[in-house]
């Protein structure tokens, strides 16, 4: 294809999709497909768009690809790229990933042959995608480097459903027509190289034996000239034994390698799942003979395992011709500081230390930005030279990269010498030295940032760089605050806080030090609600001034997110836009800054209530940080309970395992006994005796990891009893004991013990008992009553009122909460509220469901009782693609406990889904449902049985059609 022709897709993706993507950049072309980096405008996120060839979308139909992409949408695997959307416009077939950062399995065996450790760990995430897969019936066809995708210590496959959707139209001569080839002979199978039209799950098998013999030895089972003989040798040529050209490794592993590289479909492994079960084995003994280095040194020296934080997606190497190699983008205003070489142990924090001056000094210089100090650290391998400081910049996008050495000049003298590469034309531009002394570092390293800018400002515009970037001149806390940054890079949090205590000690206006200082003593357990906490983040939210632009972002966003705890009502709203605002302008100047993307999931899952973001958006900004910089553990904790949340243990497991291995601290201990529950459940008298041995903030995470987890077992239930045991005389803790017990009982739809248990019970909780038919106590209902109209809560206590058929207190309700002023929008609101519920009470419910769909958006996120009545009603009236829309856009409950109504929105969701003849989404709702409130009061079975029918309905359904086929 010609450039031109490539300009001309670009210019019609552009058009007819410009109401729904800003497409900004092309990320990589093959033989069959462009990918083109761009933002989704309805959802405010990175994207990359896959389009296909016009002759190859006019080929195939887009009936067709249509037809498999929706297909492939529906596979939700932690191993398995998901699918946003897809569609045809204008005549290009196209469909939309998340934009995730890595590189490619291709590029990584480019480098030569795998360690064992790394081979076999992403051998396994890719067998895990094809079990899954495989399990559903849907086979991938095109299993190579090319769509695996290493983004952390994880692997992905990307890519179901093209594939197929190539192969039948092939089969139908519309490819051969088009003049197009079709599938990667180096990989294909011989029934599939020999064109059997009944070709079933086993190609995969044998596509997976030949990247796992190239992953081990670096060469491919069969080679040729042409596509024509890699074919043959496919289907008639025995391969070279794994075990002949690797003869240290295990015979299992290499028979089990060559078992799935037999030419006769039977002959090799019968299922996916048989093959992954056979290479963990394998994988547990390799793990139990070879000693293994520490989790950080060795993240350090697997260069794959921390992504290139580039745009780079591996969707670009999509149906690439075999041997072409991916598109390499420098963006020439981003730069890279590398770690220097310290030649005197004296200077070794100088090392990362020059990262840290130099980034900021030089961040926000005219056009330049700079790749974040954390990142930079991360990536870097070698010394202070041409081939490493190339490699680091290729890795990153970045044009331009530091590099250098530091010397010293006398005992209070420094020296440092550094060298400026322009990574995109492959040249080195100029090499400076300066020296000062050491009590004047910062002006030392200000001095070299204008000595570089000058050499770069030979070949371009560039400005004034900033004087003390970091915002001390103090060398005794700025030698401090170095050190805490190293600490808090290693989530060493005592460690950190001591450094950044020093700092601040030294130096009692150094802003980034209080701001560190903040973050360090909000991750450490026994200080993260410390008043100190918010005090430093505000303190230095107030001096915010003269920092790198980066800095001073991150320090806005903290001090704003500080200043949440004193504030309420409007304020509150207001310092929150101003937070989020601060984070999404920070991610749009920073889009590969892990930390950036950390604060932002942060905030997301402890403010998502009240912004509208769903769980999967809060895990895709921690998955984004984690892809970016998979060292920092913090990342891992909010991200190890949502992936429980949403999607179970599968999803699960894989942040479990990587977030173990990096930490082995107290913070790791309750998600080490949350995998125990999740194998064993709760009555396991090993486990209850673990319990004793945990402090009550371990307690704690344990239940609110399991609060939302639809377990048979309830294991949510028996570690809030445990704790409200230790806390029930005088304690502290006792009333947030007491609070998990009930919100537990009430998630798992015991709501008589709940109610049981007495004040102090959440409003919302009792609402939704009323709600549902569960009787109150007569001091409960008093109480409730009392309370919600003090607070004009007419969301709360009107649907109790109208399914009690009670119109006189409904119209009580609504002159109790009149408006007090001409702009009191909640009054508004609440007022609306109630008269849709007096008409439902009156039974017009058309007239009930007009009004609750002209309720203004954003007046009362916390409100969800009428929202849910909403879609309630939507489904009655047969709406389902309404209530489908209202459903996407469902803001989620707190975070701290599930509810029951997370329950009914599950059942609204399971009985759209249903009538829209999505069937596996509606077998995975009614499933949560059924397990959730396996337990569950009388008044609620009824639901639960419903469930349970339709389990069966469509369980049913669905075998028949199997057989069908």
């Amino acid at each position: 294809m010609t450039s031109s022709t490539t300009n001309e897709v670009r210019t019609m993706l552009t058009t007819v999709l410009r109401d729904r993507y800003v497409v900004e950049r092309e990320l990589g072309r093959g033989g069959a497909s462009f990918v083109y980096a761009a933002h989704d405008l309805k959802h405010d996120r990175q994207v990359a768009i896959k389009v296909l060839r016009p002759e190859l979308s006019a080929a195939m139909g887009s009936h067709r690809f249509v037809r498999e992409v929706s297909i492939a949408a529906r596979l939700q695997n932690p191993h398995i790229l998901p699918l946003y959307d897809s569609g045809e416009a204008d005549g290009l077939l196209y469909y939309v990933m998340p934009l995730v950062e890595g590189e490619s399995l291709r590029v990584q065996l480019a480098r030569g042959p795998m360690a064992l450790e790394d081979a076999l760990r992403t051998l396994k995430d890719v067998l895990e995608a094809m079990a899954y897969a495989h399990r559903l019936g849907v086979v991938h066809r095109d299993i190579k480097p090319d769509n695996v995708l290493l983004t952390g210590r994880n692997a992905m496959v990307m890519d179901f459903g093209v594939a197929k959707a190539l192969d039948e139209a092939s089969e139908a001569g519309e490819i051969t027509t088009a003049g197009m080839a079709v599938g990667t002979p180096t990989y294909m199978a011989p029934e599939q190289a020999e064109g059997d039209p009944d070709i079933d799950h086993r190609v995969d098998i044998y596509s997976f034996g030949v990247l796992a013999y190239e992953a081990l030895t670096g060469r491919t089972p069969h080679t040729g000239d042409s596509p024509q003989a890699v074919l043959r040798a496919q289907i008639f040529d025995t391969p070279e034994s794994l075990g002949t050209l690797r003869p240290d490794l295990d015979p299992a592993l290499v028979d089990l390698v060559m078992r799935c590289l037999a030419k006769r479909p039977e002959e090799r492994w019968s299922s996916t799942d048989q093959l992954l079960a056979s290479l963990e084995g394998i994988e547990h003994s390799v793990n139990a003979t070879v000693s293994t280095p520490s989790p950080i040194g060795a993240i350090r020296r697997r260069r794959w395992a921390l992504p290139g934080v580039a745009a780079v997606l591996i969707a670009a190497s999509l149906l690439m011709p075999l041997g072409e190699e991916p598109v390499h983008s420098h963006d020439p205003n981003l730069l890279v500081v590398a770690p220097f070489d310290v030649l005197y142990p004296d200077h070794a924090v100088w090392s990362e230390g020059v990262v840290d001056l130099l980034s900021a000094g030089l961040d926000g210089i005219g056009p330049l930005r700079t790749v974040p100090p954390t990142v930079a650290v991360r990536r870097w391998t070698g010394r202070a030279d041409i081939p490493s400081a190339e490699r680091l910049a290729d890795d990153l996008g970045a044009g331009l990269a530091v590099f250098g050495r530091v010397l010293s000049s006398g005992p209070d003298s420094l020296r440092i010498s550094a060298s400026l590469y322009d990574a995109a034309e492959r040249r080195l531009v100029g090499t400076v030295d300066v020296e000062g002394p050491l009590a004047r570092a910062s002006a030392v390293s200000d001095s070299l940032a204008i000595r570089l800018l000058r050499e770069l400002g030979r070949t371009r515009p560039v400005g004034a760089v900033r004087s003390v970037a970091l915002g001390s001149a103090s060398l005794p806390a700025l030698r401090a605050y170095l050190s805490g940054e190293q600490a808090f890079r290693s989530a060493s949090w005592d460690s950190a806080i001591g450094f950044y205590e020093r700092a601040v000690e030294l130096d009692s206006g150094f802003t980034l030090a209080m701001s560190r200082l903040s973050r360090a003593l909000a991750w450490r357990p026994e200080t993260r609600l410390d008043s100190r906490v918010a005090e430093y983040a505000i303190a230095a939210g107030s001096r915010n001034r003269g920092l790198a632009p980066r800095e001073s972002l991150l320090v806005a966003a903290d001090s704003l997110r500080a200043a949440l705890a004193f504030s309420s009502g409007p304020s509150y709203l207001e310092l929150q836009r101003r937070e989020f605002a601060t984070l999404r302008d920070g991610l749009r100047r920073y889009p590969n800054d892990p930390e950036m993307w950390h604060r932002f999931g942060d905030a997301l899952f402890h403010e998502g209530m009240e912004t509208g973001a769903s769980w999967d958006e809060v895990l895709n900004a921690f998955d984004r940080a984690i892809a970016l910089d998979s060292a920092f553990t913090p990342s891992y904790e909010h991200a190890l309970q949502v992936s429980l949340w949403e999607h179970g243990p599968d999803r699960w497991r894989p942040y479990q395992r990587t977030f173990l291995e990096l930490s082995d601290g107290p913070d790791a201990v309750p998600f080490r006994i949350v995998g125990d529950l999740i194998d064993r459940g709760s009555d396991d008298p090993a486990i209850q005796a673990v319990f004793d041995t945990l402090d009550l903030e371990q307690l704690g995470t344990v239940f609110q990891t399991l609060s939302r987890w639809p377990d048979r077992d309830e294991s949510a239930i028996a570690v809030a009893r445990v704790g409200a045991a230790r806390t029930a005389v005088d304690h502290a803790d006792a009333p947030v004991w007491h609070w998990r017990m009930s919100g537990s009982l009430a998630y798992r739809g015991r709501m008589a013990d709940a109610l049981a248990l007495g004040p102090p019970l959440p409003w919302d909780l009792v609402a939704e008992a009323a709600l549902l038919g569960i009787p109150l106590p007569e001091a409960t209902a008093q109480a409730f009553e009392s309370n919600v109209l003090t607070y004009r809560r007419a969301d709360l206590l009107a649907p109790w009122l109208s399914m009690r058929g009670d119109t006189v207190a409904l119209r009580s309700l609504i002159d109790r909460v009149e408006p007090k002023s001409g702009s009191d929008r909640m009054g508004d609101f609440q007022r609306a509220v109630a008269s849709a519920y007096l008409n439902l009470a009156r039974g017009d419910s058309a007239s009930a469901l007009q009004q609750l769909l002209t309720l203004p958006d954003g007046v009362c996120r916390v409100c969800y009782l009428p929202r849910l009545t909403r879609v309630h009603l939507l489904v009655q009236a047969g709406r389902y693609r309404d209530a489908d829309y209202e459903l996407r856009n469902e803001l989620p409950t707190p975070p701290a406990l599930g509810r029951p109504a997370d329950v009914l929105w599950g059942l609204e969701r399971a009985r759209v889904a249903e009538a829209l003849g999505r069937r596996e989404d509606a077998l995975r709702e009614y499933t949560v449902v059924a397990d959730t409130w396996v337990g569950a009061d009388a008044e609620l079975q009824g639901y639960r049985e419903e469930a349970l029918v339709a389990i069966q309905r469509l369980g049913s359904a669905g075998e028949s059609a199997t057989s069908a086929r």
